[in-house]
């Protein structure tokens, strides 16, 4: 199972957009986690509107820098491989499906890693990663 992290904190403009993009993913063996970061927008109202058993919800009872509430929503995950999603980030249908692959291919691997494309308002897209890297470094 992979655990799905999402740490928002007042996400509400694109997170129906980013649980949309976890639910189109053609590996189903998941869990997702939306770790609310004391949010005062409609966050909370809008993860709990799905009605999936796979979706968790944990607010935290104070504001914590990114990387501390990542720290925390690890602590509750139950599945074999964890990844995040930010609250204004989407996958691609196969994301988790090829990233799934990768890891159980081989066991030497601890961390997989996608390239990314960047866009925004002006509806503007680009690819901006390209590096690859060999396995041995």
């Amino acid at each position: 199972m992979v655990s799905i992290i999402t740490n928002c904190y007042n996400g509400e403009a694109f997170l129906n957009e980013t649980i949309q993009s976890v639910l189109s993913q053609t590996y189903a063996d998941w869990e997702y986690l939306l770790f609310d970061n004391c949010s005062t927008d409609k966050s909370a109202e809008i993860f709990k509107s799905y009605k999936d058993p796979r979706f968790k919800y944990y607010h935290n009872d104070h504001t914590v820098p990114l990387g501390h509430g990542r720290y925390e929503a690890v602590k509750l995950v139950h599945g074999d491989y964890v990844c995040f999603i930010d609250s204004d980030d989407l996958w691609l249908p196969e994301n988790l499906e090829k990233q799934v692959a990768v890891m159980e291919h081989d066991s030497c691997i601890g961390v997989v890693y996608t390239d990314y494309q960047k866009f925004g308002v002006d509806n503007s897209m680009r690819s901006t990663s390209k590096k690859r890297l060999s396995n041995n470094q």
